[in-house]
């Protein structure tokens, strides 16, 4: 498994507890802000950005 695959894994974990969260709105902005940074490094295939992007979600 890769680095990328590591991180790919830990990023979908992230996403999967959003799936159901409650926040206020200001926390949403901050959610999609970091959910485009995870977009571009998934497209870039950058490990150390899907990593950070998941770990910050």
């Amino acid at each position: 498994m890769t680095r990328l695959d590591v991180a790919l894994r830990e990023a979908s974990a992230a996403l999967a507890l959003l799936r159901d969260a409650r926040l206020p709105v200001a926390r949403w902005e901050r959610v999609e802000t970091i959910v485009t940074r995870l977009e571009e490094a998934m497209r870039d295939s950058d490990a150390a950005a899907v990593l950070g992007a998941a770990r910050n979600l």
